[in-house]
């Protein structure tokens, strides 16, 4: 299948500072905010393989020191040469069910990072959900700011940004299945997936939510990823990115993972002050 060659520049996303010193100065500040891990990567090498894991979106001074949680822990791992970045849609398109970015490259003030032009390809081709286009991502910005994360914490690393514009169960499952088939027979690939909690209510109301969702992911009834969604619609709860979460799971239930560790559950309350009005994140981690 022909691709076009493609760049994007995340610093236009507004997320983050556009100079690149000024960049690298808040992912440090993230490392080290209150609600952070309160030091600096490296990290030692985790024991045991990372199967993936969860981290928040948004602009970087509210969801970089929950999702630098994440970061942090992965920080240390040897070997990973392509990431495999998974966001939802905010704003319902006539896309296909799933984007994939075409040939090309990502960049941030930091650098640019290669697309994995190979492995999105095998994707799209063993799950046949998608296209190759850049059309969603000039308008979606929940990848964004993972990318100078990346960058500070690894070196020489390739990119396969897709995006969910449809979050069924059954397109969770069969995406799920195309990425896990391609990690287990590549472990230098790593699956990151992105999801904010609650949006817009106070904060006491924000944690009985967000326990709804984040009480499943370390326990073994995770496994159900049906559970997740019926608890999503039946509950009305504002997850944005309840998708990439299932996929997530499909993906480390393949590897063998049976539980998730919550590194952090936090909300923007913490991270800029305002607990009249908080998005809910986690920072989640699954290991084998």
């Amino acid at each position: 299948m022909g691709v076009v060659l493609s760049s994007r520049n995340t610093a236009s996303s507004n997320l983050f500072p556009s100079d690149p010193s000024q960049l690298k100065k808040s992912v440090e500040e993230c490392f080290l905010h209150k609600a952070s891990p309160t030091k600096m990567p490296p990290a030692s090498e985790p024991k045991g393989r990372v199967a993936g894991i969860l981290a928040p979106h948004g602009p970087m001074s509210h969801a970089g020191p929950i999702a630098a949680h994440c970061y942090y822990y992965i920080s240390g791992l040897k070997g990973i040469d392509t990431v495999i970045l998974l966001g939802p849609v905010h704003k319902p398109s006539s896309a296909q069910k799933v984007s994939i970015y075409p040939k090309g490259s990502w960049s941030s003030p930091l650098g640019n990072m290669e697309i994995d032009d190979a492995l999105a390809e095998q994707i799209l081709n063993d799950c046949k959900l998608g296209e190759r286009s850049a059309t969603l991502f000039d308008s979606e910005n929940c990848l964004d700011m993972h990318i100078p994360f990346l960058q500070f914490i690894f070196h020489n690393i390739k990119l396969v940004p897709i995006l969910m514009q449809d979050q069924s169960v059954e397109t969770s499952l069969t995406l799920g299945k195309a990425i896990g088939k391609i990690v287990k027979e590549n472990k230098g690939a790593l699956v990151i997936a992105t999801s904010n909690l609650t949006h817009g209510m106070v904060y006491a109301q924000a944690l009985r939510r967000d326990a709804m969702i984040f009480d499943l992911l370390p326990k073994p009834a995770f496994l159900d990823i049906k559970k997740i969604y019926s608890t999503v619609q039946e509950k009305q709860l504002s997850v944005c990115g309840y998708g990439p979460i299932m996929a997530l799971i499909t993906v480390v239930q393949q590897l063998g993972c049976r539980t998730g560790l919550n590194l952090k559950y936090g909300t923007s309350g913490e991270t800029e002050g305002n607990y009249a009005n908080v998005t809910g994140y986690t920072a989640t981690v699954f290991q084998l």
